[in-house]
């Protein structure tokens, strides 16, 4: 069994921004590991943890696109926290290989601490992923916990398909950040081990809340079909 960890300490804030990702001071934490790992596949278990301390900046908020990054569109976005004194996320990911056959998952959860007459107020999302090569390749499972590039067997390529479902809700207490959840449909074909074409189609599903902090109407259910060409140097 192979063990991975990555951990930070972080101890100024990076920016005056009130987006999430730029506060510091804090730890963060990674571990993984790979329980089964042979010729016929491998099953990779993961966990993180982080913890940051807000400091004078307190009003900070969370919000996301749905699952393409075409959109300035987030339908799911909580405006501003008022009272923010930490921040504390969790998750847990798994992942199998069996042959041409794989399966993904994930899960994130997030405590905001507040301060004052202000509620605490918690945040979670998940996603499923399941793919599969009809053409015989395997996804390829590295060391440190992450999936390395595919290598066609075939003089046409490979060809994968695959299926995902994820969800995240940003409402809890006095915070109508909106609940959201996409079904993904894709299809990548990989040319050569350094070039692939990609093509997904996104279904989409929100609530009323789900407003974009009341840029759009709420209660949305778009569809997205995209395609992506993909060069490796």
């Amino acid at each position: 069994m192979f063990l991975f960890a990555l951990g930070g300490f972080f101890y100024k804030q990076l920016s005056e921004s009130k987006d999430q990702g730029s506060l510091g001071r804090g730890f963060t934490g990674y571990l993984s590991g790979d329980p089964i790992q042979n010729e016929y596949g491998a099953i990779h278990i993961g966990t993180s943890f982080s913890y940051r301390v807000v400091g004078d900046q307190r009003d900070i908020f969370f919000r996301y696109r749905p699952e393409s990054g075409i959109t300035d569109v987030r339908f799911v976005n909580t405006g501003t926290i008022l009272g923010t004194e930490s921040l504390t996320r969790w998750g847990v990911d798994v992942a199998g290989i069996f042959g041409p056959w794989s399966i993904q998952g994930e899960y994130m959860g997030t405590k905001v601490g507040r301060k004052d007459d202000f509620e605490d107020v918690g945040f979670h999302g998940w996603y499923a992923f399941v793919s599969w090569f009809p053409t015989g390749e395997a996804r390829n499972y590295l060391e440190n916990g992450v999936f390395g590039g595919i290598k066609p067997i075939h003089k046409y390529g490979a060809v994968e398909l695959a299926v995902r479902y994820s969800s995240i809700d940003l409402t809890d207490r006095d915070i109508r950040g909106g609940s959201e959840q996409n079904i993904t449909v894709g299809v990548n074909w990989y040319i050569h081990q350094q070039l692939r074409v990609m093509f997904n189609y996104i279904h989409v599903d929100t609530d009323a809340f789900a407003n974009d902090d009341g840029s759009v109407e709420g209660t949305d259910s778009p569809n997205i079909l995209q395609m992506r060409f993909q060069a490796n140097f």
